[in-house]
């Protein structure tokens, strides 16, 4: 049976019309798709660049070598450390404790200051280095054993908050007398 000419028009109407609902469709899910992928890479992103701002980019400090001053007072060590960060450090504060020492002659001391007050260090830039010296009177006691503290009190230039890092110290003295401090945990 032929097909009327009107009923052909409004098959050819319905099929062209079914294939733009098909092209927008898939126009509308590849828009949403993209929308999404968009979404999910800038969510990775954001998290790579707040784990680089806060993990990365900080000062962090580092021993790098030590300088005994008087080969007779293990406590005239100049401690050098570097900064291994990405940034700057301001305002960096450093104190020196004594956690404990024991002398040849007995002598028990814990939990002591430096008498040497520290001063404020203005900013040590990435990569660069500081000294600081860890001094404590003995009196002309031949030390035996000794454990000490450095702390540091820092400031980034991104963070307005302070920030502490701390190191620990122990006196090796080797059988030849050569006087050492070897970096310890922290606890």
């Amino acid at each position: 049976m032929a097909e009327s000419r009107k009923q052909k028009q409004q098959r050819q109407r319905r099929a062209s019309k079914e294939k733009r609902d098909r092209e927008l469709a898939r126009a509308q899910f590849r828009k949403s798709l993209l929308s999404y992928a968009g979404k999910f890479f800038g969510g990775l992103i954001g998290v790579a660049t707040l784990y680089t701002l806060f993990f990365q980019m900080p000062a962090s400090f580092s021993p790098f070598s030590q300088a005994l001053l008087s080969a007779t007072d293990p406590f005239s060590t100049q401690f050098t450390f570097t900064n291994d960060g990405l940034v700057a450090a301001y305002q960096i504060q450093p104190k020196c404790v004594l956690n404990s020492v024991t002398t040849r002659q007995g002598f028990k001391i814990a939990n002591t200051l430096s008498w040497q007050e520290k001063d404020l260090i203005p900013f040590v830039s990435a990569k660069d280095w500081f000294t600081v010296p860890c001094r404590f009177l003995i009196g002309g006691l031949t030390t035996k054993t000794a454990d000490i503290s450095l702390t540091f009190s820092y400031r980034s230039k991104l963070f307005f908050w302070r920030s502490n890092q701390a190191f620990r110290f122990v006196l090796n003295i080797s059988d030849n007398g050569t006087t050492i401090w070897l970096p310890q945990p922290v606890q």
